[in-house]
C-alpha cells in the first residue's frame, strides 16, 4: 500500500478554560441560566443538600404519548468536553427483560430497547453522533456476588449500584438508605403506564446491576432506597427507566443549559445509625447557611497561527469556573453582627468549630508555602473546576480557589472591618501523544500539559449590595511542553523539544499573551539533519486570526555541525561517584551521583547501558572525523571495571557507518545487535536527503556480537543479513530456543515512498536461517516480538487509511485502535514479559488482545517512558526537560501495593537538556542511567553516567500544634509531608523539642508511597509545656537521619483571651464594660487598650497589666467623654477594644471587640431599622425592611436522662423522657466532663445509640430540648451529665 508522502499538519483542539477578569459573588437568589455556561460537577453543602447542573438534550414523550418535549438531564460529572448525564425524571416504564429467565445487562431486552427504539425516538442522527460510545463495566453484585456478565459498549445505559451510591455524582453514599438524592419522579407519560405512580410522584427505577440471582435486577425505590437483592426481571407491573449517557459537549448547538436542581436536604435525619454529626459545635457562631457561588472568568477564544499550530494545539477558549460559598452570620445583643464565609470548599464544619475555623484560616494564609494547596486542604474537600477544556487530553486542568472572609457590621449593615484571603491553585499534569508531518511521513512525540498561578487575590465585600470584588495581582501561566528526547524509527533518529507558555494577567487588568518556541530534528545516518524550527516569539493570545509575523521556511536539510569534534574531551574513567549538590525542590540527596565520561560527543548518539553478572557495559555511537563525511559513525563500547569505565573501543571498525543498536541479556549472555552499512554511504546533501536516505536503507544490514565476560570485549561478531533490502530496527529477544534477534525488512525499492511489504524477521544466535514472524503491506512504526506457549508472535503499530493509530497482530488483525477522540497510540514495547503501549498519558498492558490500564490519569506518563523490572522492583522512567528553566530531569514512577506511584524526580541537571536515556534497574532497587545530555552553557553534548541509590526520605511541608484539639489529655499535632524518594514509608516519627531541650516523641503507622503527599495528626502529651515558647516539630521516616528538611518552628503554651463588651450612653459620656475571659489552662497577663475608631487613629485608654486566671473572667469599666469622639459618615463611632497579651495569644482573632455608638438620626422615619441616604454610607439609598413581629417562645423544660449504658459492640445507648412541645433534641458526648471537642447530634427521638466508640474509654453525655421561634432555636437547660465506660 502506497503511503501518502504529503505533509499532514495535525493540530488538535485545545480549549483552555481559564480564569479572567474581576470576580463577583451575588448572595441570595441563584444566577439565571446563561447562554454560555461552564457546567460543574455536583456540589454538596454542609446540610447534605446536593446541587446538580442540568441541561436540555434530545426530546421524548413526557406530557403525553403524541408530543415530544426536551429531555432534562442532571450532570453527574463533567470532564472537559465529556459530560456524564442522568435523566432528571423517569422517562418510560419497561421490564428489565421481556422473558423471565437468567439474564445480565449484556443480554437483557431493556438494553436493546434503550440503544434502538429509545435512541432513535429521542435523538436525531446529529444528536446520536454527539452521544459517546461508552465501555460499560458490568461488575458483579457487591452484596451477593451475582455475576454481572460481559462488559458492553453502549450509547445509552442504566446506572449500576456503585454509580448510584457514588458521592462524586451527588448521591448519598449508603446505597441501602433512603435519600432524596436518588429519588426520581414520573412524567405524565410514565404515570399513564400500568402500575406506575401518579405524575410528579417518585417511583421505582431500574439499575443495570444484577440482584441476588440472575433472574432479578437491582433497583431504587420511591424513597431513594437502593435494593441490592433486586426484583424479578419480568414483573407483574413495570419499573421506571431512567437512562444515562455520555455527551460530547463540544456539540454546543445541540444542548442548552437548564439551571440547577437540588435534593437531599435533611436526608436521613431520623436514622440513628448514621446521624448528622457536627463536631466541636460552638453555639455562639451563628447559623450556617449556603451562600451564592463564586464565579470566576469570562468567555474568550482565539486561534494560534499556522506556524505555531504545527507544534501545538491551535484553538484556545476561556470560560467560567464556579465555586461554592458557605457563610455564618452571628447577631450580637446590640444589633451589630459578624459574617464568616468559607469559599471554594465542599465541607462546612469549619464554620461550626472554633478549632477547625482557626486551622482552616491558617492553612489558607500559608498556602504559598506548600507545593499543593489542595493536598493540604484535603480534609476540607476543596472544589476543583475544569479550567481548560482540551481536546486530545483525557485529563483536564483543574482550578481551586479556596479562601475565607471575616467581617464586622454595625446594626444598619455598614461595614466596620474586613479580613480574608483567597488562595488559588492551578493544577494540570497530563500528556498526550502528538503527531507531526515530516518529509518521511507522520512522526510522534509527547505534549505535556502543566501550569501555575502567580500572584494572589485579596477579597473585598459590600454587604448592602451583596457583591464581592477581588484585588491584588494574579496571572495564570498555562504551559504545554513538547517532550520526547531522541528516539529511533527504522533508519531515522529524531529529537523534538519546545514549549508554549501563556501569561494571562487577570488582575488588575486583563491581558493575554503567549510565547512559543519548538524544533524537530530528523537525523539520517546520525549525520544528515532534517530540521524544522519555530523560533521563539511572543504574541497576543486572543487575536483572531493570530498573526505570528514569522516566515515559515518549512523543512531544511544539512549535515550536522561537526565543530563539536574539535572540542571532544579525553575519556574520563570515573564511574558515577561525584555527589550532586542537594536540591531543595526535588528532594535529591547524596544518594544521587553522576560522572561525565566525555564532553563533545555526537549530538544524535544513543547510549545503551546493561548489566550482566555485576558488570556494566555501555554502547554508543561515536564519531570518527577521519572517515568520509557520511560514514563517520562508529559503534563503541566501554566496560565498568572496579568503578572505572574503560577507554571506549569500536565493536567492528571496517570503515563503514554503524547505525541504531540494541543490547540485552538473553539466554544468560549479553547480546548486541545493530544496523551496519555494508559499504560507504553515497550521495550529497545538496541533492536532498531522500537520495541519502534510500542509499542508507539499501545498504543497511543486521549484525550481532556477544560480550565475553572474561576478556571484557565483544566477540562472535556475525553478519545476519546480506541483501539489497532495507534491514532495520534490530532488537535482542529471548525465547525457549535461546537468544535471538528480531528486525524489520522492507521490500520497497524506495524507502521514502515505502511501497511494498514490511516483514518482521527473527533469527536465533547460531542459526543460519531467519524466521518470518509477520508480513504486512501497512507501514510498521513500532513493533514487538514475544513468545507464548512456545510460539513466536508479533504485534506492530501502524495507521489505517483514516490516519488512526492501531496495534495489529501477525495476522494483520487490529487489536487496539485509537478510535475517534481516544488519543494516538505510541510507545509500543515488550519488556520483562509485558507487552505495553501508551495512550494519552496512560500506560496499558496488551494481553489476550485487550488493553488493561497499568497507570492512572494522576501519573501522566509519556509514551517515551521505559519499563524496567528486576526482582521485587518495577517502574517506569522517562525524561522531562524544562526549556524555560533550562533544567533536564529524570522521573520515575515505581510499582507499589497501590499501583504505580506519583512521579519522583531522581535527577535534575541545571543547563542540561537530556536528549537520550538508557536505564538499568538493579536487584537492590538502585538505578543506573547512561545519558546523552546537551550542556546548554557550552553547547556541547556530554555522555553522562548517573547512579541513584534508593533511600528513605520524608520532606515536611508544614506542621502545627492545635491546643484546642485535645483527646484523653493529649494535644493534636497536625503535619503535612511528602515522600520524595523511591522507597515506600510505613512508619513516621513525630518529635517535639521544647526550648529547655525536652523531647516528646510518638511513632505513627502511616503508609506514604513514593511521590505521595499526606496529612496526619498525632496526639501527644504536652503536659511538660508550662510556659509560652517556640517549639520545634520534626516529622520524619523510620531510619531517616538527615532531618534538614523535616523541622518547623511553632508556638505552644500560649493562653487564649476572649474579649467582649457592652456600651451604655449616660448623658455626655459612654460607659464601656469590657470582659476579658481566659479560655485556656494558663494564666494570661493582659493590657486592655481602647482606640477612638476601627483604624486606631487615637488611643483613648490603656490599662495596667491585668492577670486573668485560667477559665476565669475579669471585667473592666471604661468611661469616655462623647465630645472626644468623631462620628463617621455612617453616623456612628466604632471604638476598638484590644486585648494585648504579653506572652502572645494562641488565637488573636478574638482579641478585638467593637464598642459602637450611633448618632441620633436627623430624618423623620420612625422605623428604627430604616437607613436613609448619607454620604459614604455603604447602603446609601436603600431602606431596610421593617422587622417582623416576634412572639416570645418559652424555652422547653429540662430533659431527664433516664438511662445511659454500654451496649455490646462498643456502643453507648442513651434514653430520656419526652419533653412536651419540644421540636427536637440536641445530644452531646465527649471524652471529658468539660465537653471539650464534643460531638453534637440532632434527633427527634428519645433514644440514641452511638456506635464505634473506643474501648476502655469513659464518655460523658448530656441532652437538651429545643423549640423553634421562626428560624431561631430556643434551647432548654442541659440534662444532668452522665458518664459511661465502654467495656464491651
Amino acid at each position: 500500500m502506497k503511503r501518502r508522502k504529503t505533509k499532514r499538519l495535525l493540530a488538535g483542539l485545545l480549549a483552555l478554560v481559564m480564569v479572567l477578569s474581576l470576580c463577583e459573588i451575588t448572595l441570595g437568589q441563584s444566577t439565571p441560566a446563561k447562554a454560555a455556561v461552564s457546567l460543574q460537577n455536583p456540589t454538596t453543602d454542609g446540610n447534605g443538600a446536593t446541587t446538580w447542573d442540568c441541561i436540555y438534550f434530545g426530546n421524548y414523550y413526557q406530557s403525553n404519548s403524541s408530543t415530544k418535549e426536551p429531555i432534562k438531564w442532571r450532570v453527574l460529572s463533567v470532564n472537559g468536553n465529556d459530560a456524564f448525564l442522568l435523566a432528571d425524571q423517569n422517562l418510560d416504564a419497561k421490564p428489565y427483560n421481556e422473558e423471565y429467565t437468567d439474564v445480565t445487562w449484556a443480554t437483557c431486552t431493556l438494553r436493546t430497547w434503550l440503544n434502538d427504539t429509545f435512541l432513535n425516538t429521542a435523538f436525531t442522527s446529529e444528536e446520536q453522533a454527539a452521544i459517546k460510545n461508552t465501555t460499560v463495566v458490568n461488575d458483579d453484585n457487591p452484596y451477593y456476588d451475582t455475576e454481572g456478565g460481559e462488559n458492553t459498549t453502549d450509547k445509552v445505559y442504566l446506572l449500576s449500584i456503585a454509580e448510584a451510591s457514588n458521592t462524586a455524582y451527588g448521591f448519598y453514599g449508603d446505597f441501602n438508605t433512603s435519600s432524596e438524592t436518588r429519588e426520581a419522579t414520573n412524567t405524565a407519560y410514565v404515570a399513564g403506564k400500568d402500575g406506575m405512580s401518579a405524575v410528579g410522584e417518585a417511583d421505582w427505577w431500574w439499575l443495570r446491576s444484577p440482584g441476588n440471582n440472575s433472574g432479578r435486577a437491582s433497583y431504587v425505590d420511591y424513597s431513594g432506597v437502593g435494593y441490592d437483592n433486586g426484583y424479578y426481571v419480568l414483573r407483574d407491573d413495570y419499573s421506571a427507566v431512567r437512562p444515562a449517557l455520555h455527551l460530547n459537549l463540544s456539540a454546543t448547538t445541540l444542548w442548552s443549559y437548564a439551571g440547577e436542581v437540588t435534593a437531599g436536604v435533611g436526608d436521613n435525619s431520623s436514622q440513628e445509625t448514621e446521624p448528622p454529626v457536627v463536631s466541636d459545635r460552638d453555639e455562639s457562631l451563628g447559623t450556617v447557611t449556603k451562600g451564592a457561588d463564586l464565579s470566576l472568568g469570562s468567555n474568550k477564544s482565539g486561534k494560534l497561527s499556522m506556524e505555531v499550530s504545527e507544534f501545538f494545539p491551535a484553538n484556545w477558549s476561556l470560560g467560567t469556573s464556579v465555586f461554592p460559598v458557605t457563610l455564618s452570620q452571628k447577631t450580637k445583643a446590640d444589633g451589630s453582627y459578624s459574617v464568616k464565609m468559607a469559599i471554594g470548599v465542599g465541607k462546612t464544619n469549619m464554620l461550626d468549630s472554633k478549632t477547625e475555623w482557626s486551622r482552616y484560616k491558617q492553612v489558607v494564609n500559608d498556602a504559598e508555602k506548600y507545593a499543593s494547596l489542595t493536598g493540604l486542604l484535603y480534609r476540607y474537600a476543596p472544589v476543583k473546576r475544569s479550567t481548560y477544556s482540551v481536546s486530545k487530553f483525557n485529563k483536564m486542568p483543574s482550578l481551586s480557589a479556596v479562601g475565607y472572609m471575616e467581617q464586622e457590621y454595625d446594626k444598619y449593615g455598614n461595614l466596620i472591618s474586613s479580613t480574608g484571603k483567597i488562595a488559588p491553585e492551578l493544577a494540570w499534569k497530563a500528556s498526550v501523544n502528538w503527531q507531526f508531518a515530516s518529509p518521511i511521513g507522520p512522526w510522534y512525540a509527547t505534549l505535556a500539559g502543566g501550569g501555575k498561578i502567580a500572584g494572589e487575590l485579596g477579597p473585598k465585600y459590600t454587604f448592602s449590595t451583596k457583591k464581592w470584588t477581588l484585588d491584588g495581582k494574579l496571572s495564570l501561566k498555562p504551559e504545554i511542553s513538547l517532550e520526547g528526547g531522541y528516539g529511533i524509527n527504522k533508519i531515522i533518529t529524531a529529537g523534538v523539544g519546545g514549549k508554549l507558555s501563556g501569561d494571562l494577567q487577570l488582575l488588575p487588568k486583563s491581558s493575554c499573551s503567549a510565547t512559543a518556541s519548538a524544533y524537530i530534528h530528523l537525523y539520517c545516518a546520525f549525520l544528515v539533519d532534517w530540521q524544522h524550527d519555530l523560533k521563539s516569539a511572543t504574541f497576543k493570545l486572543w487575536s483572531n486570526p493570530n498573526k505570528f509575523n514569522q516566515k515559515n521556511d518549512g523543512w531544511t536539510c544539512s549535515l550536522i555541525d561537526d565543530s563539536f569534534a574539535e572540542k571532544t574531551s579525553a575519556w574520563s574513567h570515573k564511574s558515577a561517584s561525584q555527589p550532586i549538590a542537594k536540591l531543595k525542590q526535588n528532594g535529591q540527596t547524596d544518594s544521587m551521583t553522576e560522572s561525565t565520561l566525555q564532553r563533545g560527543i555526537l549530538i544524535s548518539s544513543l547510549p545503551v547501558i546493561k548489566e550482566i553478572n555485576g558488570t556494566k557495559v555501555m554502547i554508543f555511537q561515536g564519531y570518527d572525523s577521519e572517515r568520509s563525511e557520511l560514514n563517520r559513525t562508529v559503534l563503541q563500547y566501554s566496560v565498568c571495571k572496579n568503578g572505572s569505565w574503560t577507554e571506549p573501543k569500536a565493536v567492528l571498525d571496517n570503515g563503514y557507518a554503524d547505525m541504531y543498536a540494541d543490547m540485552a541479556v538473553a539466554d544468560g549472555k549479553l547480546v548486541l545487535a545493530w544496523q551496519k552499512e555494508k559499504s560507504e554511504i553515497e550521495g550529497s546533501v545538496s541533492d536532498g536527503a531522500n537520495t541519502i536516505l534510500n542509499d542508507v536503507a539499501k545498504k543497511s544490514e543486521i549484525w550481532t556480537a556477544v560480550f565475553d565476560e572474561a576478556s571484557g570485549t565483544f566477540k562472535q561478531t556475525t553478519q545476519l543479513t546480506n541483501n539489497d533490502k532495507p534491514d532495520m530496527m534490530p532488537k535482542v529477544s529471548e525465547g525457549s530456543d535461546g537468544a535471538a534477534v528480531t528486525w524489520l525488512r522492507s521490500s520497497s525499492e524506495d524507502y521514502v515512498e515505502n511501497e511494498g511489504t514490511t516483514t518482521i524477521c527473527r533469527q536465533t544466535l547460531g542459526s543460519s536461517k531467519a524466521q518470518e514472524i509477520a508480513s504486512t503491506m501497512k507501514e510498521v512504526k513500532e513493533y514487538a516480538v514475544y513468545e507464548e506457549d512456545g510460539t513466536n508472535h508479533a504485534v506492530y503499530l501502524t495507521e489505517d487509511e483514516n490516519g488512526e493509530s492501531q496495534i495489529c497482530d501477525e495476522a494483520d488483525k487490529t487489536l487496539i485502535s485509537s478510535g475517534e477522540d481516544e488519543g494516538i497510540i505510541a510507545g509500543l514495547q515488550y519488556a520483562n514479559g509485558k507487552l505495553l503501549y501508551n495512550r494519552n498519558g496512560k500506560m496499558y498492558e496488551l494481553k489476550d488482545g485487550e488493553g488493561t490500564e497499568l497507570t492512572d490519569d494522576e501519573n501522566s506518563i509519556p509514551s517515551s517512558a521505559i519499563y524496567c523490572k528486576n526482582g521485587d522492583y518495577e517502574g517506569f522512567v522517562w525524561i522531562a526537560n524544562d526549556d524555560e528553566t533550562g533544567e533536564g530531569s529524570i522521573k520515575v514512577s515505581m510499582k507499589t501495593e497501590d499501583g504505580f506511584s506519583e512521579p519522583v524526580t531522581v535527577y535534575t541537571g541545571k543547563d542540561k537538556r537530556i536528549q537520550y536515556l538508557s536505564p538499568v534497574l538493579e536487584s537492590d532497587g538502585q538505578w543506573e542511567f547512561a545519558a546523552n545530555v546537551l550542556n546548554q552553557s557550552t553547547n556541547l553534548n556530554e555522555l553522562l553516567v548517573i547512579s541513584k541509590t534508593p533511600q528513605t526520605e520524608l520532606t515536611l511541608a508544614g506542621a502545627s500544634i492545635d491546643e484546642y484539639d485535645v483527646e484523653d489529655d493529649l494535644t493534636a499535632v497536625h503535619y503535612y509531608a511528602t515522600n520524595t524518594e523511591l522507597t515506600p514509608i510505613d512508619e513516621l516519627t513525630v518529635k517535639i523539642q521544647l526550648e529547655d531541650g525536652t523531647e516528646i516523641e510518638k511513632t505513627i503507622s502511616q503508609t506514604v508511597q513514593p511521590g505521595e503527599t499526606v496529612s496526619g495528626t498525632a496526639y501527644m502529651d504536652l503536659s511538660d509545656v508550662t510556659n509560652p515558647q517556640t517549639a520545634s516539630v520534626y516529622v520524619y521516616a523510620k531510619g531517616q537521619t538527615d532531618l534538614t528538611k523535616n523541622q518547623v518552628s511553632v508556638s505552644v503554651g500560649k493562653s487564649d483571651i476572649r474579649l467582649t463588651n457592652s456600651v451604655e450612653e449616660k448623658g455626655s459620656q459612654a460607659v464601656i464594660t469590657a470582659t476579658l475571659e481566659n479560655v485556656s489552662d494558663r494564666t494570661a497577663t493582659t493590657t486592655l487598650k481602647l482606640y477612638s475608631d476601627e483604624k486606631k487613629s487615637k488611643q483613648l485608654y490603656a490599662s495596667e497589666e491585668i492577670s486573668v486566671e485560667p477559665w476565669k473572667r475579669v471585667t473592666k469599666t471604661i468611661t469616655v467623654n462623647k465630645s472626644d469622639l468623631s462620628y463617621n459618615a455612617n453616623q456612628a463611632v466604632y471604638m476598638l477594644l484590644h486585648a494585648d497579651v504579653a506572652e502572645g495569644d494562641c488565637d488573636e482573632s478574638n482579641n478585638d471587640s467593637y464598642a459602637i455608638l450611633y448618632q441620633a438620626k436627623t430624618n423623620t422615619n420612625t422605623n428604627t431599622n430604616s437607613q436613609t441616604s448619607s454620604s459614604g454610607t455603604a447602603n446609601a439609598g436603600k431602606k431596610q425592611s421593617a422587622p417582623s413581629k416576634t412572639v416570645k417562645v418559652i424555652a422547653p423544660s429540662k430533659v431527664k436522662l433516664t438511662s445511659a449504658k454500654n451496649g455490646k459492640g462498643k456502643k453507648l445507648i442513651a434514653k430520656w423522657k419526652k419533653v412536651t412541645g419540644a421540636k427536637c433534641y440536641q445530644f452531646q458526648y465527649a471524652l471529658n466532663k468539660k465537653f471539650k471537642k464534643k460531638k453534637s447530634i440532632q434527633t427527634k427521638k428519645t433514644k440514641y445509640t452511638i456506635k464505634k466508640l473506643k474501648k476502655n474509654k469513659t464518655y460523658y453525655i448530656r441532652v437538651r430540648a429545643y423549640k423553634m421561634n421562626g428560624r431561631k432555636k430556643v434551647y432548654g437547660k442541659w440534662s444532668t451529665v452522665k458518664k459511661v465506660k465502654i467495656k464491651k
